[in-house]
């Protein structure tokens, strides 16, 4: 791989993780974000001390060859330094990478044959936030999985704009609720239950503010 086409692959990771970020803060979840840093040349020097297996091998870059002496996987720094795990298919393109992003995020990511990640799924930064994304061939984020660093569950349906048009949660007081959004992200409806089980079903007009609402199967 090219060190042009690298470093394009790394920026549209950097993008990811910025997007999601935006999108964990909107949800009280934290989504997923990977980076990839493929240049740097190959550093390796013995270390000063030995353990009870022998010489520590040190360096920055250690690459896996097959026979054919194509690149299989390589163990990396990146250019601020964080490590990758990086996996090849026959094609000697990246497929899987596992990364502790900048913010110390732990993070796995699939990536398809040009080099788009197709599923990224990692921790926050605080180490109490997960999330599991998934994109479409366009690279477009349409479905995520969250857990908040409060133990608050999320589902998120996006559209081809990575819009979301539908969210399904658990609220921190054990509520559970289906919120259906309209193109421009405002509320729909909003189907939801109270902890004593009450449910609780909001229609949303241009406005923003319900018009109409049925409250324990009462109309209201």
């Amino acid at each position: 791989m090219t060190q042009p086409a690298t470093a394009a692959l790394l920026a549209r990771l950097e993008a990811l993780e910025a997007t999601h970020a935006r999108a964990a803060r909107r949800w009280r979840g934290a989504c997923l974000a990977a980076l990839l840093a493929c240049g740097g040349l190959f550093l390796m020097t013995p270390a000063k001390g030995q353990d009870k297996g022998g010489a520590v091998v040190v360096g920055s870059r250690f690459v896996l060859q097959g026979a054919d002496g194509k690149t299989k996987a390589e163990l990396k720094l990146g250019d601020n330094g964080t490590p990758h795990l990086v996996f090849y298919d026959k094609a000697s393109k990246p497929r899987l990478l596992l990364s502790v992003t900048g913010s110390d995020a732990p993070t796995l990511s699939m990536l398809s044959p040009d080099g788009d990640v197709r599923v990224a799924f990692g921790l926050g930064g605080d180490g109490t936030s997960s999330s599991l994304a998934f994109q479409d061939g366009k690279g477009k984020k349409r479905l995520g999985l969250t857990c908040s660093s409060a133990g608050v569950p999320g589902l998120i349906m996006s559209d081809e704009a990575e819009q979301t048009r539908l969210g399904l949660g658990v609220a921190g007081n054990g509520s559970p609720n289906l919120s259906l959004k309209k193109a421009d992200g405002g509320h729909s409806i909003i189907l939801s239950s109270t902890t004593k089980g009450v449910p609780a079903l909001l229609f949303y007009g241009d406005d923003g503010k319900v018009n109409r609402q049925l409250v324990g199967g009462d109309k209201k």
